[in-house]
């Protein structure tokens, strides 16, 4: 019995971040499962190239719980959400992305 979940996704959407004091660009992707061992109805994911400190009192960078999504729409409006609050504190590059 193959108890593996292994998956394969395609980058279906790439979008390109300017943040007000942040010298680089930031990037994000919408992908969609082509390929899953698991049987999940969670068929699209959004990733982000870095994540950030929402103020300068926070412990951490904050990583976002929720990266899966039943629909493209869906991921992008949860890519834009996180996007939209980001700021220049404290910013780490994302080590999956």
């Amino acid at each position: 019995m193959n108890t593996s979940e292994n998956s394969i996704y395609e980058v279906i959407r790439e979008f390109k971040l300017h943040i007000e004091g942040v010298s680089h660009p930031i990037y994000g992707q919408i992908l969609k499962e082509v390929k899953a061992d698991n049987g999940s109805a969670m068929r699209y994911r959004w990733e982000i190239s870095h994540y950030y400190k929402p103020e300068a009192t926070s412990i951490e960078a904050y990583r976002p719980s929720r990266d899966s999504a039943e629909s493209e729409e869906d991921a992008k409006r949860l890519l834009f959400l996180y996007a939209e609050k980001f700021t220049a504190i404290d910013i780490e590059a994302n080590p999956y992305y």
